[in-house]
């Protein structure tokens, strides 16, 4: 977007929490903290109201930024993201999510070098887009090449997802949602 945009919009794009250089709590990792999150980035940036774009579990992040605070966003873009999943409101205690993500406990970092991530990721994803996603997110450390994502922040993000189809009729701006074919 940056690349594409940049010369025309101001284009903000942040980590989320849990993810790259932002902060990683133990917390619930729940569309409604990450609302909140975007809306302080937005107020202290005065960037709103903003054209929010949210792709994957950054749409239903956007989602409920445009649902929790329509002042803030002035139209909306939903890539690849489903709205539906778990009804029961209830979120665990922190104390029972799981220090890692199914998918994150199966990889073997860190990895010595680039290509032995590449060649891994290769054997584990069918897709090139996919393989591109994960080298992305690796950052070298002192012990290898390592996700610059919370394994903990991954867990709770997938054990406190909840359907989101009720914030739908609440979103007043424009919207576009957007599926790939191979997503």
């Amino acid at each position: 977007l940056m690349a594409r945009y940049g010369d025309r919009y101001r284009v903000i794009a942040p980590d989320q929490r849990g993810h790259g250089l932002s902060d990683k709590p133990r917390a619930h990792y729940a569309g409604e903290d990450f609302a909140d999150d975007a809306l302080a980035l937005l107020k202290a940036l005065e960037a709103t109201p903003a054209i929010v774009v949210g792709h994957s579990i950054g749409g239903r992040n956007a989602a409920y930024l445009a649902a929790r605070y329509p002042h803030a966003v002035k139209a909306l873009v939903i890539l690849d993201a489903k709205a539906s999943g778990p009804t029961d409101p209830a979120l665990p205690a922190l104390t029972e999510i799981p220090d890692h993500d199914w998918l994150l406990g199966q990889l073997p970092t860190p990895y010595p070098t680039r290509q032995a991530a590449h060649d891994d990721l290769a054997l584990r994803f069918p897709r090139p887009s996919n393989i591109r996603y994960w080298e992305d997110s690796l950052s070298e450390t002192t012990a290898g090449y390592d996700f610059s994502l919370s394994r903990f922040a991954m867990a709770a993000i997938d054990v406190c997802y909840r359907d989101w189809t009720h914030l739908l009729p609440q979103i007043t701006c424009p919207v576009l949602l957007l599926r790939a074919a191979q997503s």
